[in-house]
């Protein structure tokens, strides 16, 4: 590939824009239709009937007309033709019930299908756009590699100090809400079933991306394994680094000296550069294994800070 090819890829992808945020709205899903009756023994015994009627009274003719061999066969023919007639009526029935029934079906079964292509493309958006915020540690290298989005943070920004912990179970953003219906009402099961179905698929949506806005509290502490929660704050600092430039988010590191190993890493961050002390090689490092010593290195006015509260936290961050 050329230069000028490259350099084409690279301008396509960094004029790339935030996706759009998922639609904050309330569906409200259609009440399923009754349950379509057919006419039962009933109906058919009120077509019956009088045809049967009709019948016994052809056969009464025939028997008392000394028997005539026209009589008779006019008779069965009218009989037989009868007969034939209440079956045709019986079996329309029946499958003008069975079309009511498939078409009912067949119509709400179509309206959940357009709710639940709706429904898809709203669940990408809302992946979409909390993967943007919050991307996978393993995709942070590719982000740092294409350049566009470093310290792409401002102060002014919601998601400023909005750092990823890991991914769970979240609501839907598009909230689905059930259409009032009859207490008295008898909805179509198989209609019934397809609605239930949906809303059960779209009450949470599994695995987006979860995070903390650390404007808005005043400690993290994380536990559990200690090559886990080594590797979630990890995680957490470049994640925060990758966004937000040195001018605006300072990262200092306290730790045991057997455990400095395990963060010496963070010696290449520019966050960790001290603005008050240097050593031989410029700035000092933010990276101690004693707390008072590490006092020193922090930015001036650290310690004039008031106490912490999620309000002024926030902003602080806006005015900074």
């Amino acid at each position: 590939m050329s230069g000028m090819d490259n350099e084409r890829k690279h301008m396509a992808r960094t004029k790339r824009q935030r996706p759009s945020p998922p639609p904050q709205e309330t569906v409200t899903v259609k009440t399923p239709p009754n349950v379509v009756r057919s006419e039962g023994i009933t109906g058919t015994l009120a077509m019956i009937l009088p045809m049967f009627g009709s019948m016994g009274m052809m056969a009464v003719m025939a028997l008392s007309s000394n028997r005539s061999p026209q009589m008779l066969l006019m008779s069965g023919a009218f009989m037989v033709a009868m007969v034939g007639v209440a079956g045709l009526n019986i079996y329309r029935n029946r499958v003008q019930h069975r079309d009511a029934v498939t078409g009912s079906r067949r119509e709400y079964l179509t309206y959940i299908a357009t709710l639940r292509k709706n429904a898809r493309k709203a669940e990408d958006m809302q992946r979409e756009f909390t993967q943007w915020f919050l991307p996978h540690p393993a995709d942070l290298p590719l982000i740092l590699d294409e350049g566009s989005r470093i310290a792409e943070r401002e102060t002014t920004d919601d998601e400023f100090l909005l750092c990823r912990i890991g991914s769970a179970d979240q609501p839907f953003a598009t909230e689905l809400a059930v259409e009032e219906e009859s207490s008295l009402a008898e909805t179509d099961p198989v209609a019934e079933s397809a609605r239930a179905r949906f809303m059960a698929s779209y009450e949470t949506l599994e695995s987006l991306p979860l995070g903390v806005n650390l404007a808005s509290v005043s400690t993290v502490q994380l536990t559990g394994r200690v090559k886990d929660v080594r590797g979630l704050a990890r995680a957490m600092v470049v994640h925060l680094a990758s966004f937000l430039s040195e001018d605006h988010l300072k990262i200092a590191v306290l730790s045991k000296d057997e455990n400095m190993s395990d963060w010496d890493w963070v010696k290449w961050l520019p966050h960790v550069q001290s603005e008050r002390i240097r050593d031989a090689v410029g700035p000092a490092r933010m990276v101690h294994t004693s707390a008072d010593s590490l006092v020193d290195l922090l930015p001036d006015g650290i310690s004039d800070r008031p106490r912490f509260s999620p309000d002024e936290g926030v902003r602080n961050c806006r005015t900074s």
